[in-house]
């Protein structure tokens, strides 16, 4: 009898110690982003150069390709050649050019509300806001004198010596200029921005009740910048995968599009990782032709994920989300020139769709995709900023001022 319970006794104590091992290797194993993000959680990618990650205290230097779990009050930086995006659970994602620095200032993801609260103290950050159906869903970006605030839109802030660009690319986002002091509105520095439209605060000339705050029409050529084309290049791909829900997906079906905004196919290393030991997070991490140290995770994978295709092109195509955000060339010289071909990207194009340079039908109609359409200019269209319109039996979206046509020299 004391043998057996002996050899019991010996079993336990076995299998407590591999227990603890395991325990003791699994805590240290880094995740998928799609699996933080399922867990309601924030993930940083490196995608371009590098992006210091400041979060209680404690610095991590990010090579790319790279990902980081963070949470609420963390810094990113990206340096002068980084690129990096914030990606939230809600399908939201926040994109930081180089040499941009962001706080995460409020994070909240409750069963029925997500906030989210960033603060841009210098650079680029674009901004897609996800619609849901079932959630309040509110997102803030901040600076020194403005605040914008969204529910689902697309926009640009850029802040460069002490003035706020406000670019907004899809909807409509409301826009307060505010005291650096207080926090406060100011009088005559609120408004709301259309797509196709941008504001600008100067905090040396701020708005006023007699001069107030008002949008005016993004120029072409900055819709041609490569910061906005690899944007909307990218959101194009989200649009594809949210194809099949139309304006708004609900919580549980944001599983479906999470893959097409996470653009890195790599581990993530946990918040509680970066917290673990300040002297090894102060290291940077290593790049993909060298071996991983221990405070970074290995890569599997620098290829983006691939976006769900888009379900096949049919008459309810055109009850789903119509959207332009944007076209190409965005110019053409007038009176008499040589027909050219307008490519339009967008969200929702059936069949059925026609699309408009101001009042002129566009010729040729062609339908690539429920992303793309395709259509003639005609001759003889007199010098004008134009707007790009597209009419789906009855649905229409309009693009204010995108298609110059200028007079030849």
């Amino acid at each position: 009898m004391k043998k057996i319970i002996l050899l019991a006794g010996i079993a336990i104590l076995i299998l407590s110690v591999a227990g603890a091992a395991l325990f003791l290797n699994n805590k240290n194993l880094s995740f998928g982003a799609l699996e933080v993000l399922a867990n309601d959680s924030v993930v940083v990618e490196v995608i371009q150069g590098q992006a210091k990650i400041t979060m209680e205290g404690q610095e991590k230097v990010l090579t790319a390709p790279a990902s980081q779990e963070i949470a609420k009050g963390a810094k990113v930086e990206t340096l002068a050649d980084g690129q990096a995006n914030i990606i939230f659970s809600s399908g939201s994602v926040a994109r930081l050019n180089g040499a941009t620095s962001v706080d995460l200032n409020d994070y909240q993801s409750l069963k029925q509300n997500i906030k989210i609260k960033l603060y841009l103290n210098s650079g680029n950050l674009w901004s897609r806001v996800q619609r849901l159906l079932d959630v309040a869903n509110e997102y803030e970006v901040r600076t020194s004198n403005t605040v914008a605030v969204v529910r689902g839109t697309v926009f640009n802030v850029s802040r460069l010596n002490n003035q706020t660009k406000v670019s907004v690319l899809d909807s409509k986002i409301s826009v307060a200029a505010i005291d650096s002091q207080t926090g406060q509105a100011l009088p005559g520095g609120q408004t709301d921005i259309e797509a196709g439209n941008f504001v600008q605060i100067d905090s040396a000339d701020l708005p006023s009740a007699q001069k107030p705050l008002a949008p005016q029409t993004i120029a072409p050529q900055d819709l041609q910048q490569p910061w906005y084309q690899e944007n909307l290049k990218n959101d194009k791909k989200i649009d594809g995968a949210l194809a099949n829900f139309g304006n708004s997906i609900s919580r549980s079906q944001l599983k479906e599009i999470l893959p097409a905004v996470v653009l890195l196919n790599i581990k993530t290393t946990l918040k509680k990782d970066l917290l673990k030991n300040k002297s090894a997070d102060a290291q940077p991490s290593v790049s993909t032709s060298a071996a991983p140290s221990a405070s970074v995770s290995p890569v599997v994978s620098n290829k983006p994920t691939r976006a769900p295709k888009p379900a096949p092109v049919s008459s309810l195509d055109i009850k789903q989300r119509l959207a332009i955000i944007g076209v190409s060339p965005v110019a053409a010289p007038g009176n008499g020139y040589q027909y050219a071909r307008l490519t339009i990207n967008g969200a929702g194009f059936s069949s059925g769709c026609q699309a408009f340079l101001g009042s002129r039908a566009l010729q040729n109609m062609k339908l690539v995709s429920v992303a793309v359409l395709e259509g003639t200019l005609g001759a003889d269209i007199a010098p004008e900023v134009y707007d790009i319109s597209v009419d789906c039996e009855g649905q229409k979206v309009v693009l204010p001022k995108a298609f110059n046509v200028y007079k030849p020299k």
